[in-house]
């Protein structure tokens, strides 16, 4: 394990976090005074249901194989059984655990995307809907990638 590489990442993914409430004041810039909190609420609560749904099976969508080369398949579901001290860039000396946590803040990132097409418009469960579909399906269509290389 390289120390540098992994606090490297680690501070690269709180970067990426720190870009959630930025995002979350953006699209309350963007609607009425009276749907400022809604709009901002709704992208925090869309991000946490992308935590758990890339912790319950999107990881493993994107680093465990793939099913005719075109969807991820998943063994391991909230990660049970996955061994999060294994190295998995060996040129970079990057653990499981590190890379789980980079690549979960795109998907939180990702998830709130489609929120701003809907601002002030449509019920909260079609944006997150949306958004969750938007985070999950290019996790679970680059399968393979680094866990195969």
């Amino acid at each position: 394990m390289n120390t540098a590489n992994t606090v490297f990442l680690i501070i690269a993914a709180v970067l990426v976090l720190m870009m959630t409430p930025g995002l979350a004041f953006f699209y309350g810039g963007l609607v009425s005074k009276k749907n400022v909190v809604n709009t901002m609420i709704s992208v925090f609560i869309i991000c946490s249901l992308a935590i758990v749904l890339f912790v319950a099976f999107g990881y493993e969508l994107c680093f465990n194989g793939n099913v005719a080369g075109i969807f991820g398949r998943v063994q391991h579901i909230f990660l049970s059984g996955s061994d999060l001290t294994k190295v998995v860039l060996k040129e970079q000396g990057i653990t499981a655990a590190s890379y789980l946590l980079f690549e979960m803040m795109f998907a939180i990132i990702t998830s709130s995307g489609p929120r701003w097409a809907g601002c002030g418009s449509t019920f909260y469960w079609s944006s997150s809907s949306s958004g969750q579909c938007w985070s999950t399906t290019p996790w679970s269509t680059w399968s393979g990638g680094v866990a195969d290389s």
